[in-house]
């Protein structure tokens, strides 16, 4: 053979010192049997247990990690070990392994031919004979062999049996099957075992890269004093390594995808700036100049993605501005791409369009439950997290949301209703009305003459959410489907539409192509809805349903249905909620104890804290990190429990949580959960809670002026402390006259109770609105106050609104 190059030094990636000297020693060995042997292949294995590989006469074999194996070979031409073995190297992909030998190839590739074993099948494998699984306990072979030689089923796999449809129970902690079950080629639940979506499929990243024009390089905005709103660069680490163990590798891929940011061309008249927020921002070239649509979260990045564009499209002044529904990552940034030199919930100078109702939604979202899901939205988009392999990697809708600051410009034109169309700078748009799906007023736009159609946010690359961790009213997925069924027929049908482009993600291009898009999420949302009602209806709950369902094999096998931002498990949950409420149907559910009280219970039951922390060892021995988390939290949620809770139980059990936590994030092909699950893991390790009693004033002070004079003694109404209020023996009222609207309220307390009605006249506007929302600087602009001054200061001291505001108030009065 040709001169060795074993004194060649080749570095390996870093690894800990025990993976280290396993890498070097299979890299070694690899080149020492080059050295040895005339002929090398690579081989696969399909549905084969090890044990068989023994059977293979007395060849060399190799199965390890298949990059280092690939690097002992080389890579390229300069780095192969012996001449051509770097041709070897592409082919070490996925589940092969090497073979050397000194035997003539035509006796190896005749050997492999006629070799063949029969074998149980790997999980995940399709059956390929029936074969029934008898009642009673169930054996690791099916019943395929005799009890005594066989091991009863490992029960964490009760729950996987009962998803394929086995009426299965635990009985002394055996999976018992109650009727005999059919194993099939052609079984009643047929795709369970069949794969998801190929890694071979590269479609996806075709389209996010086509269009391409310009980055933004280094990615990072910042506001006018030097702070850091938006960092894309904390991404690249995933374009930059492989996946590794901590990441979903469907998540990682989907964070690849996301990560991108530039400028990109859609059509011959339609731009998008992507990865500057969680969504993009989209340019619509008109005559003299162009259309924004869904300026993003902040008004820093809204600025940045304007100046890329006018960059490389010359400066075309904004002619009008498109909000396509009532998120705020789809008009938070206007004031930062209007010439505005008013506040900026004043009038702009050019048209703003939104759907009906769009200013009703936009501003009454956040009201009630903003505080707890301001709190929430720091677990779900990982706001605290590190931007690392074991910690943020996106959102799966995008990487994340920016932090700078947020407008709200009123629209001046409203769409009403499908079929309405506007022509501005001679851009000819169709709207679409698809409201309660995505958000409660949305809509989609058409542009004929660049045969292109806008769906906002009711098709996206990733399941999206009926219901969200941070918290929303419960989204009808019936009518979410049906729209997408009217986009299709309006716009894909005869002539169609020759991209479908969105505010999150990337386009789709081709007639085809954008029919089978559609219409797959059109049938997932379809599916999930009808399955959930009609298992519903059999009398299966939330959380069974959840655990029984499975997509269809033509949905499970599209990347764009994959659950990286919503989930199909609280998608389920979610629809069942909507219909059935909280309640599921089983009576000792109504009247449970809180946590906390649940928990100290519990951990008495079971013997005491040290007992509840070996059994939750045990099931993460098992690999059964739900139950695992269920035993810990109970210990976690009895922490004042110090008769059976010592405080070493609850730092050892808190720990052992956080480490649950943790591995649950690390599997997780959802974002979001994976998300949650680490952001509560570092508040287990730092005992410090990442969100309560964080506000956000800056979001809050951007919707303040265009809330109702109703809607802001809503807000008022719920931080009234009412079992202090309720003290007050006699009712008493306030009446506040709105100046600027020209409207007359008044208040009443009674019985711990605020309410409120059109009536009477007393302070301005604007600066009870602002004294309200924790602001002090309007105090000067109280400009009257009759009757007994007390009654406002005795109102506001039932009001979490913030002591020094009261103060204040109080001393301005």
């Amino acid at each position: 053979m040709p001169k060795s190059k074993r004194a060649k030094v080749v570095h390996l990636t870093k690894v800990d010192k025990k993976g280290k000297e396993l890498t070097l020693k299979l890299f070694a060995n690899v080149r020492e049997c080059l050295d040895q042997y005339q002929y090398c292949f690579v081989f696969s294995v399909e549905n084969m247990r090890n044990t068989y590989l023994k059977d293979v006469r007395t060849e060399i074999l190799f199965f390890g990690k298949t990059k280092v194996m690939a690097k002992a070979l080389g890579l390229t031409p300069e780095e192969a070990y012996q001449d051509n073995t770097h041709l070897l190297s592409k082919y070490l992909a996925g589940n092969v392994g090497l073979l050397f030998t000194n035997r003539e190839p035509s006796s190896i590739t005749e050997y492999f031919a006629n070799f063949s074993k029969t074998d149980f099948a790997r999980a995940g494998t399709e059956a390929t004979r029936e074969f029934e699984v008898p009642a009673g306990i169930v054996y690791s072979m099916g019943g395929e062999m005799a009890t005594e030689d066989d091991v009863p089923m490992a029960h964490s796999l009760e729950p996987e049996l009962r998803k394929l449809g086995m009426t299965t129970s635990l009985t002394k902690g055996k999976i018992t099957l109650d009727n005999p079950y059919t194993i099939s080629m052609t079984s009643q639940f047929p795709d369970n075992n069949i794969p998801g979506p190929s890694f071979e499929d590269t479609a996806d990243f075709a389209d996010a890269d086509h269009g391409f024009i310009a980055s933004l390089n280094p990615c990072i905005i910042k506001d006018a004093q030097g702070n850091t709103v938006w960092n894309n660069d904390e991404f690249n680490f995933v374009n930059q390594q492989p996946c590794p163990a901590t990441v979903n590798p469907k998540l990682w891929r989907q964070g690849q995808l996301l990560s991108k940011q530039g400028l990109y061309r859609i059509s011959s008249s339609i731009y998008q700036v992507r990865g500057f927020d969680i969504s993009h921002i989209t340019f619509v070239e008109g005559q003299t100049g162009v259309i924004v649509i869904d300026p993003l979260i902040s008004c820093e990045c809204a600025a940045a993605a304007i100046e890329l564009y006018h960059k490389h499209r010359g400066a075309h002044p904004v002619k009008a501005v498109i909000y396509t529904h009532s998120h705020v990552d789809h008009f938070g940034g206007a004031a930062g791409i209007l010439p505005l030199a008013t506040k900026d919930y004043e009038a702009a100078p050019v048209p703003i369009i939104a759907p009906e109702y769009f200013m009703e939604e936009a501003t009454s979202e956040n009201i009630f439950a903003g505080p707890i899901m301001r709190q929430r939205a720091i677990h779900m988009y990982g706001s605290q997290l590190p931007r690392s392999s074991i910690g943020q990697i996106g959102v799966g809708l995008g990487m994340g949301t920016s932090s700078g600051t947020t407008s709200l410009v009123p629209p001046t034109i409203n769409i009403t209703h499908t079929g309405q169309t506007l022509t501005i700078d001679d851009v000819r748009m169709v709207f679409q009305m698809v409201p309660n799906t995505e958000a409660p007023a949305e809509l989609n736009i058409y542009f004929p003459e660049e045969r292109a159609l806008l769906v906002a946010e009711c098709a996206t690359h990733a399941l999206h959410n009926i219901a969200t961790l941070r918290g929303a009213l419960v989204r009808d997925a019936k009518a979410w489907s049906r729209y997408l069924d009217e986009t299709l027929m309006l716009y894909c049908e005869d002539a169609g539409s020759d991209v479908q482009f969105g505010s999150h993600g990337w386009p789709t291009w081709g007639k085809d192509n954008i029919r089978k898009f559609l219409g797959e999420q059109r049938d997932l949302y379809a599916y999930i809805h009808d399955q959930t009602v009609r298992q519903m209806n059999q009398g299966w709950n939330g959380t069974e349903i959840a655990e029984r369902m499975v997509l269809p094999l033509g949905l499970r096998r599209v990347w764009h249905t994959q659950g990286f931002y919503g989930s199909l498990s609280h998608n389920i949950k979610a629809i069942y909620q909507r219909y059935m409420t909280w309640f599921d149907g089983s009576a000792e559910n109504l009247w449970k104890w809180p946590p906390k009280e649940e928990g100290a219970r519990y951990v008495t039951c079971m013997g005491g804290a040290k007992e509840v922390l070996r059994k939750a060892q045990v099931f993460m021995d098992e690999g059964d990190l739900r139950f695992a988390a269920t035993l810990l939290g109970h210990i976690v949620a009895a922490a004042d429990d110090s008769e059976n809770n010592s405080a070493s139980a609850l730092i050892q059990g808190k720990k052992m949580l956080a480490l649950v936590f943790e591995h649950l994030g690390y599997g997780a092909e959802n974002a979001t959960w994976r998300n949650y699950y680490l952001s509560q893991s570092l508040e287990l390790k730092r005992e410090t809670d990442l969100g309560i009693g964080k506000r956000t004033p800056g979001v809050v002070a951007a919707f303040a002026p265009n809330l109702s004079v109703e809607q802001w003694l809503g807000a008022l109404s719920i931080t009234i402390d009412g079992q202090e209020a309720g003290k007050e023996e006699t009712p008493f009222c306030i009446g506040i006259h709105v100046k600027d609207i020209g409207e007359d309220w008044r208040l009443i307390l009674s019985n711990g109770a605020l309410s409120y009605r059109r009536q009477q006249p007393a302070e301005e506007r604007s600066s009870v609105r602002t004294l309200l929302n924790g602001n002090d600087s309007s105090r000067s602009e109280i400009t009257a106050v009759k009757g007994d001054i007390q009654a406002l200061s005795r109102l506001l001291s039932f009001a979490s609104i913030g002591d020094a505001v009261k103060e204040q108030l109080e001393s301005h009065l």
